[in-house]
């Protein structure tokens, strides 16, 4: 079996948990677990970064230090892998975060789209925004293969990049393993109990306090259905703030409301748990490239109720009830629909829907791509 090396571009890795470090985390641990034959050379911004990743990746790869230093801004260091890229022949290199060095010479250059929401006003962009998406532009023409995390997010690379299709391929991150994990009824149980929760008890939504997140119509048609049924679910909304224009989120969060309780800070043990225990996941977004949610609830064994966007449906299939996220009563509505005889259909549903997932996985892709040079 040939053997052959993939650099990584891996400033990404020493980020915040975010949802793009996961992807990457996700995609290295695939090939670590089921491609012996790719070796992982991980180009890191500086010393000691390596005391950031997992023990599982920095055991099973090389890391190298591309010394950076910290007064220089962040986008610096993809000028500096040129110089990194000479420390021995690989066969590709992969930009898991948007962009790929400047000199690839003979590698194939692989690197990974996410959606176009942090541009959704081209107009308004900033000088370092600017930057950014000619840079995105020029990595996305370089690249041999630019892998997505959906075929909506390939459409508006097409119409905004104009990225040739037999250059893209479609990846689907996923979650955490620990996900798919069951807990003991008991230890569940215990878990929740921490927060005052009983199993089956409550809806879940997760996700970070952005406006396109929908709160506010959420927690509207969360009190239009509680005065649709005689024993409401409680509404549990786990996420934390972003920055300034999370603010009124926050705000609305805070005010006290019947059945609603809002949590922070919640690592990814408990969160498992919490999906676990739900009695139907909520994910009311307005815009998503993606949607993690879907599949760590599909994971879980969770029900999922949620947007009837392009990208979910593209995701969900048939294995979620959705609903029109500008209008309150359809969400409301959808709520109250969630039976218990529905539920349990699409719990089915959603463990078929995150094994069809798995089979187009962004590590899969990846793999795919690698092996094809």
């Amino acid at each position: 079996m040939t053997s052959r090396l993939l650099d990584v571009h891996a400033q990404v890795l020493t980020l915040p948990p975010c949802g793009i470090r996961m992807a990457t985390e996700q995609a290295l641990q695939h090939i670590v677990q089921h491609h012996p034959e790719i070796r992982l050379r991980l180009l890191l911004p500086s010393a000691g970064d390596e005391h950031q990743l997992p023990d599982w990746l920095r055991s099973s790869a090389e890391c190298v230090s591309c010394w950076l230093p910290r007064r220089l801004p962040a986008r610096s260091f993809a000028s500096q892998l040129t110089g990194s890229l000479r420390l021995g022949a690989s066969q590709a290199v992969w930009g898991p975060g948007f962009v790929l060095p400047w000199n690839l010479r003979s590698r194939l250059g692989v690197i990974t789209f996410y959606d176009f929401i942090w541009d959704s006003d081209p107009a308004r962009r900033s000088p370092a925004l600017r930057w950014f998406a000619w840079r995105l532009r020029e990595s996305a023409r370089r690249a041999d293969k630019v892998i997505v995390i959906s075929r909506t997010v390939a459409q508006q690379l097409q119409q905004r990049y104009d990225v040739a299709p037999n250059k893209i391929e479609i990846g689907y991150p996923l979650p955490d393993r620990r996900f798919a994990a069951r807990l003991e009824p008991r230890a569940l149980q215990a878990l929740l109990a921490r927060r005052g929760l009983r199993p089956g008890s409550y809806f879940l939504s997760v996700g970070g306090l952005a406006p396109r997140k929908n709160h506010a119509r959420l927690l509207q048609a969360y009190a239009a259905h509680r005065t649709q049924v005689p024993e409401p679910r409680e509404l549990v909304v786990v996420g934390n703030p972003l920055g300034p224009e999370s603010e009124p989120i926050r705000q609305l969060l805070s005010t006290p409301a019947p059945g609603v309780s809002w949590l922070q800070g919640v690592d990814s043990d408990e969160l498992a748990a919490l999906y676990q225990g739900s009695g139907g996941v909520v994910f009311p977004s307005l815009d998503e490239g993606y949607g993690i949610p879907l599949v760590e609830a599909f994971e879980s064994g969770s029900p999922v109720v949620c947007s009837h966007l392009t990208v979910f449906q593209e995701v969900a299939g048939q294995a979620a009830c959705y609903f029109d996220p500008h209008d309150v009563a359809s969400l409301a509505h959808a709520l109250t629909s969630l039976t218990p005889g529905r539920a349990e259909n699409l719990r089915g549903l959603g463990q078929q829907q995150a094994q069809s997932l798995r089979q187009s996985s962004l590590g899969a892709t990846l793999v795919r791509c690698v092996l094809a040079t």
